[in-house]
């Protein structure tokens, strides 16, 4: 391009720039795969509908959040127990579901001292930076499988599979990639299409759960002959304790991380909770317009992502 100003001087600096720049974006390797204005669609719920922010409750208190990593007793991995306390500040009974997520994500920066053509260093904003791959995932209650999140139909599922497949295909990658599920916010969307399927959680007002009430897992104990052999293979499945007491129940979530080549643990955790009245309330405010003065509920009560401490011991 060739441009010219008022006094008949021609300039090529605007071409040159552009030649430039363009020379740049495209040898680094790194295509702009996530415009800023891009929507995303999910298989589980139209992201348009899906609201993150969870509405702050005073009846209520959540906290002292602690990690335990673990060995599991059948030898085949780790565990990582989520543990944290629902305070009553009535004295009410109160209903909740609870999704507990661990996961191992990168980044799709490619960080290799050999990368032959780095993301240039004068452009502020790099998009593989905002674009999240989930390698391994844990759900407590229950794992959710990819084909209930995406297929292949869903534009998301290619995008990130094409990510994927830059990042192994590399030429400074030498070692292989571990696979890639649904990213984190594909899950969020599920799980607001599925709130009633969270782990139910009582909260006790004044009066005392009884004895049958104190106490709720689903951990499986080793048969005799899994005694016999010191083998207990079916506790990769134990997935939640929970501990009520008196306007206080103590919340603990356990998620597996099988051994596995190039093993890593996990460094996400997120904790979603739902109030059970409310999304009834919603589900029959949802069905219809609403009044003069009213509010639309949102029946996500808290939402907190979790950075898993990389010096997190073993115990």
């Amino acid at each position: 391009m060739i441009l010219k100003n008022i006094s008949g001087k021609i300039y090529l600096t605007l071409a040159a720039g552009l030649i430039i720049s363009g020379i740049f974006t495209t040898g680094s390797g790194q295509p702009n795969i996530r415009t800023e204005t891009e929507e995303h669609s999910a298989t589980a719920v139209n992201v348009k509908s899906y609201t993150p922010i969870a509405t702050p409750d005073a009846r209520f208190s959540i906290k002292n959040f602690n990690f335990v990593r673990r060995f599991d007793s059948g030898g085949l991995g780790e565990f990582l127990d989520v543990v944290f306390d629902i305070d009553n500040n009535t004295q009410d009974e109160m209903n909740f579901f609870v999704y507990v997520l661990a996961f191992y994500e990168t980044d799709a920066v490619i960080r290799t001292g050999g990368n032959y053509v780095p993301y240039p260093t004068w452009r502020n904003y790099d998009p593989d930076a905002y674009n999240f791959l989930t390698h391994y995932i844990s759900i407590s209650p229950a794992d959710v499988t990819d084909d209930k999140i995406w297929n292949e139909e869903d534009p998301d599922f290619w995008r990130f599979k094409k990510i994927h497949e830059r990042i192994t295909n590399h030429a400074t990658t030498l070692e292989n990639v571990p696979v890639f599920h649904p990213p984190y916010w594909k899950y969020l969307a599920y799980i607001y299409a599925n709130k009633s399927s969270g782990l139910p959680v009582k909260l006790f007002g004044n009066k005392s759960p009884s004895e049958e009430e104190s106490f709720s897992t689903n951990y499986v104990a080793p048969t005799a002959e899994e005694m016999k052999k010191k083998m207990h293979p079916g506790v990769v499945n134990h997935k939640y304790t929970i501990n009520y007491a008196k306007r206080k129940t103590f919340v603990q979530t356990h998620h597996h991380s099988p051994f596995r080549p190039k093993y890593v643990f996990f460094n996400r955790v997120a904790v979603i909770i739902y109030d059970a009245d409310k999304i009834k309330k919603a589900e029959e405010q949802s069905g219809r317009e609403l009044k003069p003065g009213e509010d639309k509920i949102e029946s996500m009560v808290f939402k907190r992502t979790f950075t898993v401490p990389k010096n997190l011991k073993n115990i």
